[in-house]
């Protein structure tokens, strides 16, 4: 049947239910009163989409298993995504591969199409791989072009004319092997871009959607260097003037922390928030979020990795170009192994009070949970403590609201059990 009428729509370039992988979409309808009717356009790799309809009841968190045959592709398929709906929703999707300790990822969609994409990360040093996926929804085919912008290099390009209602993808160790880079992506077609990279080394993974244009100002709400954790905070310049990256670090119950980097034109930089020796970040031992700043548009994101052995956890998000008081999520989980984390950062000059609002899949009623983040620091919504508490449920969406200042927020699952970790950016508003 034909699509409803849509007031939100999700895209996403990636999903693949072979070789033992497992691919979920997870919605929130927050809205208190109206179902939202659903309908899922899966896009694959070669073949003619496969479409399915849901109706999520009002304030609940779904799931759907793209790996069956009634809600998905079924096994064995390689595919993008559109979700439309008549009502307002929200939009993740989580893969992990079959057996604990292996690669996970996930991300939050893209609400619209562009004909334009950034990523600042890229690597294929070391045994990592680098996936740039693009999915073209539209009716004609999309004429997709990929310039890798290698950092101490020349820059790099492919290309590849993606069919209407298909996907591809492009291999950054094929493209550009043993190299650092950006990439920008153009297409004369509407598009959607994801970037997905793994090291089969040790079994992390992460992933993230991209965005439509560079930026002077990017903000991040999460950021972690404790327990061994390392950030990277990469800065892609697709310009043709070099660009003074300055990133202030508010730290959780500290003073905020500067640090400066200049990335050459069409190269890409990174902060190393981690290592005390480079002089790019607060050093080890600290929670905290960032603000980037530039003298020329640049794009930023951010990759967290664990890397002590066997765990096999590492998320990657975009960061957002602007604050806001209002921040979206639809993947989180609460069952036991479970923890899901919402950090918040408040670079404002003034206290905000945050409230977390927790949505569950089963018609529990709604918890709401509520912290004060000082001035020029971050704060943290868990899962697991907090009061009142989380119950115990397999999937939980959750809306922050801020009052008193605009900021910015992240989510991070962690599957303690399997190893695993998910991240996405927040949908604003």
């Amino acid at each position: 049947p034909p699509p409803p009428p849509s007031t939100s729509d999700w895209y996403f370039a990636e999903g693949f239910t072979g070789s033992g992988w497992n691919t979920s979409l997870h919605l929130l309808n927050a809205n208190a009163g109206a179902s939202a009717n659903v309908h899922v356009v899966y896009l694959l790799d070669s073949g003619s989409p496969v479409s399915k309809d849901f109706v999520v009841l009002p304030q609940r968190a779904f799931v759907i298993d793209a790996n069956s045959l009634a809600t998905g592709p079924g096994p064995n398929a390689a595919f993008g995504v559109h979700i439309s709906s008549n009502i307002p929703i929200v939009a993740e999707e989580q893969m992990y591969a079959g057996s604990s300790g292996d690669f996970a990822h996930g991300t939050q969609g893209a609400t619209a199409l562009s004909t334009t994409w950034y990523f600042a990360e890229g690597f294929t040093q070391f045994g990592w791989q680098t996936f740039v996926l693009v999915a073209n929804p539209g009716a004609s085919p999309a004429n997709v072009i990929v310039t890798y912008q290698v950092q101490g290099g020349a820059a790099v390009t492919n290309s590849h004319t993606v069919a209407a209602g298909q996907r591809w993808t492009f291999a950054g160790q094929v493209d550009v092997p043993d190299q650092a880079f950006s990439v920008s992506i153009s297409s004369n077609q509407p598009i959607v871009a994801e970037m997905a990279m793994y090291d089969p080394g040790s079994a992390i993974a992460h992933r993230a959607v991209g965005v439509t244009a560079p930026s002077t100002n990017w903000y991040l709400g999460e950021g972690f260097t404790g327990f061994g954790w390392q950030t990277f905070i990469s800065v892609g310049n697709p310009g043709n003037v070099d660009a003074i990256v300055t990133a202030v670090y508010t730290i959780d119950g500290g003073s905020p922390v500067t640090k400066q980097i200049t990335v050459p034109a069409h190269s890409r930089g990174t902060f190393i928030a981690h290592d005390p020796s480079l002089a790019t970040g607060p050093g080890p031992g600290f929670a905290f979020g960032v603000h980037v700043s530039a003298t020329q548009p640049v794009v930023v994101q951010e990759v967290l990795i664990d890397p002590a052995k066997g765990a096999a956890r590492a998320n990657s998000t975009m960061a957002a170009p602007a604050l806001n008081a209002r921040w979206s999520f639809s993947g989180g989980s609460s069952a036991p192994g479970m923890v899901s984390f919402y950090t918040v950062s408040n670079p404002n000059s003034s206290a905000v009070s945050v409230s977390a609002t927790y949505y569950f899949d089963d018609g529990t009623a709604p918890v709401v949970q509520t912290i004060s983040i000082p001035a020029n620091s971050r704060g943290t919504f868990a899962t697991l403590g907090g009061s009142p508490a989380v119950p115990a449920k397999a999937a939980v969406g959750v809306i922050i609201a801020s009052a008193g200042g605009s900021v910015v927020a992240q989510e991070a699952v962690y599957d303690e059990a399997a190893g695993r970790a998910y991240s996405s950016a927040g949908a604003p508003g």
